[in-house]
């Protein structure tokens, strides 16, 4: 709820005719700027013109009491904050420095709590508040060339960027006196704090208004889907610069099931053409090439066995970004979506939007989440599983899978797959033709590329394939590691590996399957899982 606090009929009289006298007698008070400039501002009599206007609607509103507010709106938390800043100046005796014009100085992105247009509009409240506060000897700067140009600054920039485009601002508007502001996340909400300093070399500080809670929106305000994604590729460019490359994994992922739907594909599409319009230049001849992750997981051990990542092994050049991204739906008509790209100097940019339901080809119906996924990143082994397209791939029918699997030291390794449209789960590691459980730590298998190879009944030898089955679904690889002793206590159908092909069918459900291992494997049972995603 948002209101404004109860003052008296004879408190606003009062305050209003107490600051007509002095406006008068300073030449008729605040000068609001309505441009950048200070050519553009409004004369003096029509100031005082408003004044009386002013006056004449207080009178006529007499009986009218306003409502009670559960929490500051903008206009009264300004109001507080403007009046705990001049009673702090002037306890500093700094308010003959009051002279000249004042500005707020933006707030870095990543600083705020609430989204950018939430803040602007308070900078706006509290520097008009703080100019009628010290009865004009200050001029307030805002207007809507400055609005504008502070808003470019918060989608586009971040960082150091970002502090050195708002010094330019300032640089360029020339106030004598800027208001640096913060806003920060409290127990009771949002909390605002300005300080008033001086333009001078060295910069001087007048003053202090102390903390000050708010009410302010505390999520982006939503749109359409090219609206959203315009956007986020404005606010990602900003902070990278200049992109080379992107390389995707093929549509983001709902919540964090890793799974990828035709949803999450359209989503991605729709940035990438956003941020094509935006890096590509004619005039430059710059161009953004777009890539799906290839990598070999045997070259990988060196940097994923040591605490790095798929994404740091795929990147060749310094402007080369692995794109990445979650969407979920909220409760409201809304779809939130949270993108992340990824440097290969660590850098990273962030971006989180809000989409209209409406404005989507298809609504963001939630996948199935497999039972399996529990328990991963857990155990005594450093077990990993990793694609040639990175975590959580997207293959289209027809395509040959392979997957790598690696260990930090020895142990018995079960792979299986799981086929979400059969509900079948097939055991891939080990099998007739590689059949011993046991992986050397610090080395990479790559199946099938390392597995013999096939032998037909007549004599023909080829190599083993796993090629991707429709329906378009949805599969999940599990593979375990337990110590060798552990393999023991598995049941004959996990342990068993029949003839007839490099896979065998397991006759257990998933939550049958986890239950043997995590029986059989104890405390030091490592799990690790990857989400294929199944296109046409």
């Amino acid at each position: 709820m948002r209101g404004r606090a109860r003052v008296s009929l004879t408190e606003r009289l009062a305050i209003v005719c107490g600051d007509w006298l002095i406006w008068l007698r300073l030449g008729c008070g605040v000068r609001t700027m309505t441009n950048l400039f200070p050519g553009h501002g409004v004369g003096r009599w029509r100031r005082c013109l408003r004044v009386a206007m002013a006056i004449l609607v207080v009178l006529a509103a007499s009986g009218v009491r306003a409502q009670p507010s559960d929490g500051p709106g903008v206009d009264q938390a300004a109001h507080q904050i403007a009046e705990a800043l001049f009673q702090s100046i002037r306890e500093n005796g700094n308010l003959r420095a009051l002279d000249g014009v004042v500005m707020a100085q933006p707030i870095a992105p990543e600083d705020l709590p609430v989204p950018p247009a939430e803040v602007l509009r308070l900078d706006s409240a509290v520097v008009t508040a703080f100019a009628r506060q010290t009865y004009g000897m200050v001029d307030a700067l805002i207007g809507a060339d400055l609005a504008d140009r502070i808003t470019e600054l918060y989608e586009r920039f971040s960082g150091p960027r970002f502090q050195d485009e708002s010094k330019r601002l300032l640089a360029a508007s020339r106030p004598a006196l800027v208001l640096k502001g913060a806003i920060v996340r409290a127990p009771d909400g949002v909390r605002a704090r300005y300080r008033l300093v001086t333009q001078a070399t060295p910069p001087r500080t007048l003053g202090d208004s102390g903390e000050h809670p708010v009410a302010l929106a505390d999520e982006p305000p939503a749109t359409t889907v090219d609206g959203a994604m315009r956007a986020a590729a404005r606010r990602l460019s900003g902070q990278l610069g200049v992109i080379e490359t992107v390389f995707r994994h093929g549509g983001f992922a709902f919540e964090e099931t890793g799974r990828r739907t035709r949803l999450g594909r359209y989503l991605e599409d729709r940035l990438l053409d956003a941020l094509t319009a935006d890096q590509a230049s004619p005039v430059h001849g710059r161009t953004l090439r777009i890539r799906p992750i290839e990598l070999d997981p045997a070259a990988l051990p060196g940097v994923v066995g040591h605490g790095g990542t798929v994404e740091q092994a795929v990147l060749t050049g310094p402007r080369d970004v692995v794109l990445s991204g979650t969407f979920w739906p909220r409760g409201d008509e809304t779809v939130e979506v949270a993108i992340t790209l990824t440097g290969r100097d660590g850098a990273t940019a962030r971006s989180r939007r809000l989409i209209r339901t409406a404005s989507l080809p298809s609504p963001p119906t939630a996948p199935g989440v497999f039972d399996l996924l529990a328990g991963d990143r857990a155990g005594g082994f450093g077990l990993r599983v990793i694609s040639r397209r990175g975590r959580d791939p997207t293959y289209r029918v027809g395509e040959l899978f392979s997957f790598g699997v690696g260990l930090d030291r020895s142990a018995d390794v079960y792979c299986f797959d799981m086929d979400e449209a059969s509900g079948q789960i097939v055991k891939l590691f080990p099998n007739r033709y590689h059949p011993s459980a046991r992986l050397h730590g610090g080395r990479m298998l790559t199946l099938p590329d390392d597995l013999p190879p096939y032998r037909t009944p007549d004599g023909r030898e080829g190599p083993i394939e796993y090629p991707v089955m429709a329906p378009p679904a949805a599969q999940l690889v599990k593979c375990f590691a337990l110590a060798p002793d552990g393999a023991a206590r598995l049941p004959a159908a996990v342990t068993d590996t029949p003839g007839g092909g490099p896979v065998t069918f397991i006759g257990l459900s998933d939550r049958a399957l986890l239950a043997a291992f995590r029986i059989a494997g104890g405390a030091a049972l490592s799990e690790a899982s990857m989400v294929v995603n199944v296109v046409e």
